[in-house]
């Protein structure tokens, strides 16, 4: 049996309301989709913002906050193996000066004081040498015997580095033969004193151990040999000592 009209306009209308209410749920759903992808985007970008304004939080923190200098205060001692280039010059009956290079071995010790990042102090050393040098005339051979400094120390913390200078007065014994015949007799000595100055870097190893490297400079000037006790010989004196070490300290 068909339908009659009013039956199928009522049909008509129960689908157009059917349709526009799964119309608006969709639309609903589109509406709130979109709305929760631009709140998860918004997140996103002020969680990157809160991030990097706490990143350049750190960086100022960091920036203004003064590093701690290494604590270089206080006793420390060690030794040394060096090579040293001296050069003795018979002013008097000499033709030319003599080359007395050799390697040696030595001691030092010192005390620093330190302010900020400023380190200053006192340093005594001793030192042998072992070069030997001939100039043909009176020094057949020369001989450099051992050293003893002390100086003043100033140095700047950069890290772990100590970079610094020193000034001092350094005596080193030498002797030479006279005659060549190697007869004690023959054989007289002289101590040298002269001015000396160095640039060296200390490098921590820890809280109680350090290395270093330096070179070091001195000038002697002019000094007499007296041989036999009436035969006398001026000469001159110059010294550049190259030297690793280890200390520890206290």
């Amino acid at each position: 049996m068909s339908a009659t009209p009013c039956e199928t306009m009522h049909s008509d209308r129960a689908d157009l309301h059917t349709k526009i209410r799964i119309f608006n749920y969709r639309t609903s759903i589109e509406i709130l989709g979109a709305k929760n992808s631009h709140i998860q985007n918004w997140n996103t970008q002020m969680s990157n913002k809160i991030v990097r304004t706490q990143a350049c939080l750190l960086a100022l923190i960091c920036l203004g906050t003064p590093a701690l200098a290494q604590d270089w205060s206080g006793f420390y001692a060690g030794g040394t193996l060096n090579y040293d280039q001296i050069e003795v010059n018979d002013l008097t009956y000499g033709d030319g000066p003599v080359d007395l290079d050799g390697a040696g071995v030595g001691i030092f010790a010192g005390y620093n004081l330190q302010s900020g990042n400023l380190v200053y102090g006192a340093e005594v050393m001793a030192a042998t040498h072992s070069g030997e040098g001939d100039d043909g005339d009176f020094l057949v051979p020369a001989t450099a015997e051992w050293s003893l400094g002390l100086r003043g120390r100033v140095g700047f913390v950069t890290g772990r580095m100590l970079p610094y200078l020193s000034v001092g007065m350094t005596r080193t014994a030498w002797e030479a033969d006279h005659e060549g015949d190697g007869l004690a007799d023959d054989i007289w000595g002289d101590k040298a004193n002269g001015t000396s100055i160095a640039l060296g870097v200390d490098w921590s190893m820890g809280e109680r151990s350090l290395v270093r490297f330096e070179v070091e400079r001195t000038r002697y000037g002019e000094h007499e040999i007296n041989f036999y006790g009436d035969d006398i010989h001026e000469y001159d004196m110059d010294a550049t000592r190259v030297s690793v070490g280890y200390a520890l300290q206290f």
